[in-house]
């Protein structure tokens, strides 16, 4: 069985408090094998097949991401859209491999587990599913959008998928089916194409959204003169008419939203049931829903708490609201730190971070811009506003409790767990080095290396 080193690193262990300061972790096999503390020289690891010089870095658990899209080839998001191609799959799922990710939960919820299956062996993370396969939540798709559903999809529900190896229930809801961000970077822009022949930017149909319908989607928000404005500053006047306007924006994201909300509901009473995981899409248009789904016997993940749509006292007041009920608030990375076409700045990030309500760190896809969740940690942990191993703990060890099923023998630096750990450079933590997966190196120097 072979065996590896990783020595003289900076160890934090994952479980919210531990840094082992020059530590090594020997690996033999797929499994940790010994956490060894005070600095190492590489003569006293004599029968090691494999020495890796961690001197310069932080060793940490493999990133746990319970929240992203676009990793298999199965219906995209909830509004079940068409698949991506086999090549964007492999391109996402290398993108979150050199972040430093090894295990990913697709909340593409309308897979089946043949799609997930697929990707899992073509790939090294660790890649589990969640389900949304219910009756309401395949009528929000529909309403939506719907494309991607074939029979097979049609014929599954949350019990055949949890039973055959799903691990929570979720995403429910989505900015697609809840006129957030997947309204402003996918159907209304290609709404107004189809009507004008303009093609408008992610921020552009938002700004247009939002002068008819608000932040928190409501027809009773829109203001004739608002939408003049924006369609005068968009150059869409001489293309649209202000009630032309009103028609194509509600009907792209009004057609699903109730619909969606209630599967919100329906899919808490199913988690109650069934004793899993609800991972609901959390925003200011679904705050409310989320609030009451939080009242109820389900474990509810309240996903991207940091959604661009809340302002900030009001997300940390709604955030404290479902902490205090003993729901897990997660915060994602979505784009806010390089492309910033759906959120301009970590500020919302940071509140919550202060406020202390935090559980877990997830990516979100952001249309397939989404930002590392290292560059988050790195963030929050410069500004001086969480600790360097709580911050590690909400990419693993808080994930692990938050969903029991997802990584149970993973997050964690610990004899007898699974070896999946990442090196990050000690100065700088959002620059991976290495990545290990069931103990053999699948990134080195920030590039994948493992073979099919």
């Amino acid at each position: 069985m072979a065996t590896m080193a990783v020595m003289n690193g900076t160890v934090v262990t994952g479980d919210g408090a531990t840094i082992i300061e020059a530590g090594s972790v020997i690996i033999e096999g797929d499994r940790i094998q010994e956490v060894i503390h005070g600095p190492r020289e590489a003569k006293e690891f004599s029968g090691i097949d494999r020495i890796i010089d961690a001197s310069k870095c932080i060793i940490m658990p493999g990133v746990i991401n319970h929240h992203t899209h676009g990793i298999a080839m199965c219906p995209l998001y909830p509004s079940a859209a068409e698949p991506l191609n086999r090549d964007r799959v492999k391109y996402n799922l290398d993108k979150h491999l050199v972040e430093g990710t090894t295990t990913l939960l697709n909340v593409c919820g309308f897979a089946s587990m043949e799609e997930v299956e697929e990707s899992n062996r073509n790939h090294p993370i660790n890649i589990k599913t969640a389900t949304s396969h219910s009756p309401t939540n395949f009528q929000a798709a529909k309403l939506a959008d719907g494309s991607g559903l074939k029979e097979k999809h049609l014929a599954l529900t949350v019990e055949k998928m949890l039973e055959n190896g799903a691990v929570a229930i979720g995403e429910i809801g989505a900015g697609h089916t809840l006129g957030g961000g997947g309204q402003d970077y996918l159907y209304i822009p290609q709404a107004i194409k189809q009507e004008t022949g303009r093609l408008l930017s992610t921020p552009q149909a938002r700004k247009l959204k939002y002068s008819i319908l608000g932040r928190k989607i409501d027809c009773s928000a829109f203001n004739e003169d608002n939408v003049k404005t924006v369609l005068d500053e968009l150059d869409l006047s001489t293309h649209l008419t202000v009630q032309r306007a009103r028609e194509l924006v509600e009907n792209s994201v009004m057609s699903s939203f109730n619909a969606a909300l209630d599967g919100m509901r329906e899919a808490a009473k199913l988690g109650a049931m069934l004793k899993v995981p609800v991972l609901v899409h959390n925003a200011a248009a679904s705050m409310h829903v989320v609030e009451e789904v939080c009242r109820s016997e389900a474990h509810i993940l309240a996903d991207h708490s940091n959604h661009p749509t809340f302002e900030v006292e009001e997300c940390v007041e709604h955030a404290r609201k479902i902490k205090a009920l003993g729901k897990t608030v997660d915060v994602s990375s979505l784009d806010m730190f390089v492309a910033r076409e759906m959120c301009d700045s970590p500020e919302i990030i940071h509140a919550l971070m202060r406020a202390k309500v935090v559980d877990t760190i997830s990516t979100d896809y952001g249309g397939g811009l989404w930002d590392s969740i290292l560059l988050v940690i790195e963030s929050v942990v410069e500004e001086g506003i969480v600790d360097l191993a709580a911050a590690i703990a909400m990419t693993s060890s808080n994930v692990c409790t938050a969903l029991p099923l997802l990584a149970p023998e993973r997050g964690l630096i610990k004899k007898g767990k699974m070896a999946d750990i990442t090196m990050v450079n000690l100065q700088k933590i959002s620059h991976v080095e290495a990545v290990i997966i069931e103990g053999k190196v699948v990134v080195k120097g920030g590039k994948p290396v493992y073979s099919n």
